[in-house]
């Protein structure tokens, strides 16, 4: 692990973030940097839609992980959850009205949870998608 991520043992990784949509982001490869992946998806949204988010990361300290799922547009937070290091989590983006743009981007910000030291200042780890986001038929 010390040749993907030098600083692999002290803090968490995202090994993989998949959206309802089948967009996969993988982060199997070394770590470089604080986004393990992006997908510019293109794909369509409206008010109303749901995507939801299966993320998966691991911790070389086997603490619990603290997952924000953000709103690149507005800074809000969309959805949080907790998860035991190995194991998969979900969160859900429900689309609004105020979320509507041609380059909607949602973060997925990953860190140990109550953590004194995090890799990136206030995470550990991150992944993001875009969509467009267009008015209500």
């Amino acid at each position: 692990m010390s040749k993907q991520d030098p600083a692999g043992e002290y803090y968490p990784r995202i090994e993989s973030v998949i959206d309802s949509l089948g967009h996969r982001i993988d982060g199997s490869g070394p770590v470089v940097g604080e986004v393990v992946g992006h997908q510019i998806t293109g794909m369509i949204l409206r008010p109303g839609d749901r995507v939801g988010f299966i993320a998966t990361g691991t911790d070389p300290q086997d603490r619990p992980l603290r997952w924000d799922l953000m709103s690149s547009q507005n800074g809000l937070t969309l959805d949080s959850k907790v998860s035991k290091a190995g194991e998969p989590v979900q969160l859900e983006w429900s689309v609004g009205d105020g979320d509507v743009t041609e380059s909607a981007v949602v973060a997925l910000y990953m860190s140990a949870e109550d953590s004194t030291y995090k890799r990136f200042r206030h995470f550990d780890h991150r992944a993001y998608f875009g969509y467009v986001v267009r008015p209500p038929l």
